[in-house]
């Protein structure tokens, strides 16, 4: 099997949780490992595994349209956050990623972990033109933002091992 495991990361995260899942495959299968921007192909593999972080409820720009343009294959995300997985906004997103993937594709599912937000975008939140209510949501989730943990990559190498 021909697995590609592609990433966009911003402050590490994304690329961590990532590295837990080529280390996972990386005797099972024949896996090319890179950033979203260096991929010059999709064609030729069984399964794309694609890393992003959460922006605006969704993958980053790069990686959505990385996302996007994927065909006729088998594809699982991975993906970080500062709010926790299991909330809300962690449901929204996994929601919206999926709408990202062609149905010419078999989507296998996404993977969230918590992500440590870039402290640049932790300044800027307060003021962002959006209800205050939200807006204090989004600085909470921020400021309490911290790196994967081992179990959140333990639950990222397990979901990767079942896609192969």
């Amino acid at each position: 099997m021909k697995v590609l495991i592609a990433y966009s990361s911003r402050t590490g995260n994304t690329k961590k949780v990532c590295d837990a899942a080529y280390d996972e495959i990386k005797e099972l299968a024949e896996v090319d490992y890179m950033k979203v921007k260096d991929v010059k192909s999709t064609a030729d593999y069984d399964l794309i595994v694609v890393g992003f972080w959460v922006d605006k409820g969704t993958a980053n720009k790069k990686a959505k349209q990385f996302i996007e343009g994927i065909r006729e294959t088998k594809v699982a995300l991975l993906g970080t956050l500062g709010a926790p997985p299991d909330s809300f906004h962690g449901d929204k997103c996994r929601q919206n990623v999926k709408e990202l993937v062609d149905s010419s594709n078999e989507y296998l599912g996404v993977r969230l972990a918590r992500g440590l937000v870039d402290p640049k975008l932790t300044k800027m939140i307060k003021f962002l033109p959006l209800n205050k209510e939200i807006r204090e949501q989004m600085y909470q989730s921020s400021i309490t933002s911290r790196e994967p943990n081992e179990e959140e990559l333990q639950e990222v190498r397990a979901f990767i091992k079942d896609s192969l």
